[in-house]
């Protein structure tokens, strides 16, 4: 039995990520359910591996809350000649609950890009993800916000390295600039 679903899970993922170059991020709630984030494709599939429902083509990341109720979610928005990145609260089926902000597309980093790492505090009473720094090089800022209110901060100048401690109170980074 257990074999049966293992394999299901593998043809699954396997489907999913048919492209040479494509990166599949995966997300799970508590009572089993697992996001699968795939390039242009969010799927989301129930606790008994039996079931897999494309929820959007927009959403390039995603994090299930430490409850699994909700989602902290990245959409790759293109308006026109234009594209930016929506950070999102969305409910367990991806429907957007909140917007928390938006990030300008400043370079090529691609919907697969590693800039956003979005990641719920323990607690779950906060959000975190990177963006893009101000310089042109790899120097990137950590933005930590409130997810049911309006506090936010920015740690900048920060590498794709962070977490968050067990008791939501601290986040250690690791800092890509000593000069300034």
């Amino acid at each position: 039995m257990k074999t049966g679903i293992w394999l299901g899970f593998a043809v699954l993922i396997v489907s999913l990520s048919v492209g040479c170059f494509e990166t599949t991020y995966v997300t799970s709630a508590p009572d089993g359910t697992i996001a699968v984030c795939s390039e242009d494709r969010f799927v989301i599939v129930n606790p008994e591996l039996t079931q897999a429902r494309l929820v959007s083509s927009e959403i390039c990341r995603a994090e299930y809350s430490p409850d699994g109720k909700r989602l902290l979610c990245i959409f790759n928005k293109v308006e026109g000649d234009s594209r930016h990145f929506d950070v999102a609260i969305c409910n367990g089926d991806g429907k957007v609950q909140t917007i928390l902000g938006r990030i300008p597309d400043k370079r090529d980093w691609g919907p697969g890009g590693y800039m956003f790492v979005p990641r719920w505090s323990p607690d779950g009473r906060f959000v975190s993800y990177l963006s893009e720094g101000s310089s042109n090089n790899d120097v990137l800022n950590l933005h930590v916000r409130e997810a049911g209110g309006p506090y936010h901060f920015v740690i900048n100048k920060v590498s794709t390295g962070y977490a968050w401690s067990s008791n939501s109170r601290e986040i250690a980074v690791i800092s890509t600039d000593s000069e300034d």
